[in-house]
């Protein structure tokens, strides 16, 4: 964990047994084969810039949750493959046609440490009223098929977004809404009281 999203550069020291000098160092900051990069990753997901979305109550479309994955400990010039899929608050993973939503993107980073955005897509059909999504991201060496990094946790709120869904003119509103809109009209049934009795006594 100390060494999570390091880079780090092996040295060596050769010396004969029982000699205090020693024979050969190699200890170079710069040479590639002497350098382990040990990868950190961490999500931050977002739609249209916001954690949340507010939908009409019948409302079906598709929405892109964009996901911002920061890294530490790449190699630069290595090709790498991220990978995102959502699921729900309580780990249900969401479906499209039986198959796992899922979005991939390919990315070659100049420095050990940046960030690329992984735009994933998927239908409203099916979310109810305040359904939380969760993107899971996945980090792999193309060249080797290796995982290299994830970051998976129902529980982080930076890698949700969530769903809302408000009803729409004609529709039975929630007993919230219902008790706003009669403060509203008892509101404008004063100020129309107020403004008639001053009238009158205006006259």
């Amino acid at each position: 964990e100390l060494v999570t999203g390091k880079t780090l550069v092996a040295g060596e020291k050769v010396k004969p047994e029982g000699n205090d000098r020693y024979c050969g160092i190699h200890y170079d900051l710069n040479d590639a084969p002497q350098t382990v990069y040990v990868p950190k990753i961490g999500t931050t997901a977002t739609i249209n810039g916001n954690k949340a979305i507010y939908l009409g109550s019948k409302e079906v479309r598709n929405i892109t949750i964009t996901d911002k994955i920061a890294y530490k400990g790449l190699e630069p010039g290595r090709t790498y493959r991220a990978e995102a899929t959502l699921y729900k608050k309580d780990g249900t993973q969401l479906m499209s046609n039986g198959n796992p939503v899922i979005s991939m993107l390919e990315f070659t980073p100049k420095s050990s440490e940046g960030s690329v955005e992984v735009k994933i897509t998927f239908s409203s059909e099916c979310l109810s009223e305040g359904d939380k999504i969760v993107v899971f991201e996945k980090v792999y060496d193309v060249e080797t098929g290796i995982l290299i990094g994830s970051h998976e946790d129902l529980n982080d709120d930076d890698q949700t977004v969530t769903i809302h869904f408000r009803p729409s003119t004609g529709e039975v509103m929630p007993t919230y809404m219902k008790f706003g809109a009669a403060l509203l009209s008892l509101s404008t049934l004063t100020a129309s009281i107020f403004i008639r009795r001053k009238k009158k006594f205006a006259c």
